[in-house]
């Protein structure tokens, strides 16, 4: 099957981790049968296809209200080829989707998908399940307020299925510098995965790491953030910023992580714990599916409410129970492992493009 990508390259961490698995997996992929090119431009060769996938960062910039029915236009002249048209929307929330998308593609896929695919009948304040949640709980509000878009017709929410999230990229210590030389290089240079780091949960120094930006526009993505560092008095804690080699350092020698949402549920400290072989406490996540599924609770890691209204108790468990923090952490690194190393990464990688690919018959 011939299937071409339209991308951006690698001008951004989520468009770099989009592609980070379609190359390292080519050979795998080209075993099944997938015959895999890359396009930045639309040309006649794109069209020449079974299947286009889309990276929803080619478009990212072209999304402004005098530009829209453009970019729609563009995409329905794709849509008129022979070939299946897969928009990947790559950004970092479960909630927001390009509903306009919807009519025109076959299949949209996604991070990370809403469990109740209902919900994207609704509009969210802030776009987002969390940060409505926030603004109708706590009263907070944005500057600019801002509500998703619903879905127009509901038998078009068959179409968001999975794709893959941004684990499958390099969150080592030394990632931000591998971001630098593949944005220079692209498909010049060979895309590594990092080492993993172990120490062991008993011999960590710090109890509880909670270092983040607190600053976004937007109030209701920050509140969460806010809450947590005050809900963590008790704790010496600091959200100034630090070098990459200090805070790598930093995370590994601490017991426990925390990662509250950001722009999106998953962060790319999450990777970053499970590759240094911590213990990761995360909001609930409970309304959402991704793949790979590193977020299974008390098996990979521990969630706590989204009001933080059991943190403390939570933290209180874990420190207590370093002995089964510690199993849960081993296992947490391990099922991370088998998505970016070795044979069961291509397997498991080959295995979910195919899963893809297949909605589309």
């Amino acid at each position: 099957m011939k299937i071409n990508v339209l991308t951006n390259w690698f001008d951004s961490p989520n468009e770099t981790a989009f592609l980070y698995p379609l190359l390292r997996h080519k050979n795998g992929l080209k075993e099944e049968g997938f015959i895999i090119d890359y396009f930045n431009e639309i040309s006649s060769k794109l069209l020449d296809c079974d299947a286009i996938i889309i990276s929803s960062k080619f478009f990212s910039k072209q999304w402004e209200p005098h530009r829209i029915q453009e970019t729609l236009d563009t995409i329905d002249k794709l849509k008129k080829g022979k070939a299946k048209l897969i928009y990947a929307d790559i950004s970092d929330s479960s909630g927001t989707v390009h509903m306009k998308m919807l009519g025109i593609i076959d299949l949209y896929i996604k991070n990370q998908v809403y469990k109740n695919k209902s919900n994207y009948m609704k509009s969210y304040y802030g776009y987002r399940i969390y940060t409505h949640y926030y603004n109708k709980q706590f009263k907070i509000k944005d500057k600019f307020p801002s509500y998703s878009e619903p879905a127009f017709n509901a038998k078009d929410l068959n179409k968001i299925q999975i794709g893959w999230n941004s684990s499958l990229g390099n969150y080592g210590n030394l990632s931000f510098y591998f971001q630098k030389l593949i944005n220079n290089f692209g498909l010049k240079l060979t895309l590594p995965y990092p080492k993993p780091n172990f120490i062991p949960i008993n011999r960590r120094t710090f109890d509880v790491h909670a270092r983040f930006n607190l600053k976004y526009n937007r109030n209701t993505i920050s509140f969460q953030r806010t809450l947590l560092k005050e809900k963590l008095e008790n704790f010496s804690l600091t959200n100034k910023k630090i070098n990459r080699y200090l805070y790598y350092k930093e995370i590994l020698n601490s017991k426990i992580i925390l990662s509250p949402f950001g722009l999106g549920e998953i962060t790319l400290k999450d990777f970053e714990v499970f590759l240094t072989g911590g213990f990761l406490i995360k909001p609930n996540l409970n309304h959402l599916e991704t793949w790979p599924n590193l977020f299974v609770e008390n098996k990979f890691f521990k969630s706590h409410k989204w009001d933080l209204s059991d943190l403390n108790e939570i933290i209180d468990f874990c420190l207590s129970n370093i002995n089964f923090i510690s199993e849960l952490a081993y296992n947490g690194q391990k099922n991370y492992l088998s998505y970016i190393k070795g044979e069961s990464a291509k397997i498991n990688f080959v295995n979910q493009f195919k899963l893809i690919i297949n909605k589309l018959k």
